[in-house]
């Protein structure tokens, strides 16, 4: 009974750095949800703005309505200069939101790769199991997952910095 004792209390002692990993891909995970929720919500946006457009002109997409047409008003320039940055910017958040569904999907993975580190290590501990080789190789592809994970998340700040560099420019 005593050496069970030790045995799950040794098992416990050697889960708890997992588990702070966990809580640092918890809070990766935040931040990368809460990126994410700013790319919907202006996406959005833009999308209401192109929809406002085309209500006004009757259905008729703008666009297509003031189309780039050479001698055109000064106001209408300006309309499609708009229009063509909107398009722009729809374009980088749609690329923005693919590259960061690749961070979250990778986060969770070593997230779920962590807990499988967990329960590796009490099963092995509970049934003197010798899993040493099975942690190690999933903890080897948590921290992978999480490498990648954070290259996308990488990828996906130097695209929202060279879109929100074009949009200054213009």
């Amino acid at each position: 009974m005593e050496n069970s004792l030790l045995t799950i209390t040794h098992a416990i002692q050697l889960a708890v750095a997992p588990v702070f990993l966990l809580t640092g891909i918890a809070g990766l995970m935040n931040v990368l949800s809460s990126r994410l929720a700013r790319v919907v919500d202006r996406r959005r946006f833009l999308l209401q703005r192109e929809e406002e457009r085309t209500a006004a002109n009757g259905g008729t997409s703008s666009a297509r309505l003031q189309g780039g047409v050479p001698g055109a008003s000064e106001p209408d320039a300006s309309l499609n200069r708009r229009i063509a940055e909107d398009d722009e910017e729809i374009a980088s958040l749609d690329t923005r939101a693919r590259v960061m569904y690749f961070s979250i999907f990778f986060a969770v993975f070593a997230a779920l790769m962590v807990c499988l580190v967990v329960t590796t290590g009490f099963i092995g501990a509970l049934t003197q199991i010798d899993l040493g080789r099975w942690i190690a190789a999933l903890f080897i592809v948590s921290m992978a997952s999480m490498v990648a994970s954070l290259v996308y998340f990488l990828r996906e700040v130097y695209v929202a910095v060279v879109a929100g560099k074009m949009h200054r420019r213009a």
